[in-house]
């Protein structure tokens, strides 16, 4: 009889990149999506500009920089962040993230798929 953990680690080694067509994006899925939250690292290169497609309705966008600077535009209005700054929106519309300076940034993201 196996007891399953109730502690899981997500190194930055061993883990998963998905990377924007054109390289200026990349983000690391942390852990298994349990169907209600996905939670990421994410790197924009500087100067580089990522357009993310509106996901299904209902679903929440939480975005925290780590380090750098962030341009977060949703309906047109942009939300301007620094290190440790965070926005919640709601992510089933079209929304643009651009990097501003010349240092790359570095994001925590969570998704989140509650409200559905």
């Amino acid at each position: 009889m196996s007891i399953e953990s109730d502690v899981s680690i997500s190194r930055k080694k061993d883990g998963m990149k998905l990377i924007s067509s054109n390289d200026v994006f990349v983000a690391e899925p942390l852990f298994r999506s349990h169907g209600l939250i996905e939670l990421y690292r994410g790197y924009l290169q500087p100067r580089g500009e990522y357009l993310s497609e509106a996901h299904q309705p209902g679903v929440m966008e939480f975005v925290t920089v780590m380090s750098g600077q962030l341009t977060v535009e949703v309906d047109g209005e942009a939300h301007h962040l620094n290190d440790y700054d965070s926005i919640r929106f709601k992510g089933d519309r079209p929304h643009k993230y651009a990097n501003p300076s010349s240092s790359l940034t570095m994001l925590h993201f969570v998704i989140s798929y509650n409200n559905l």
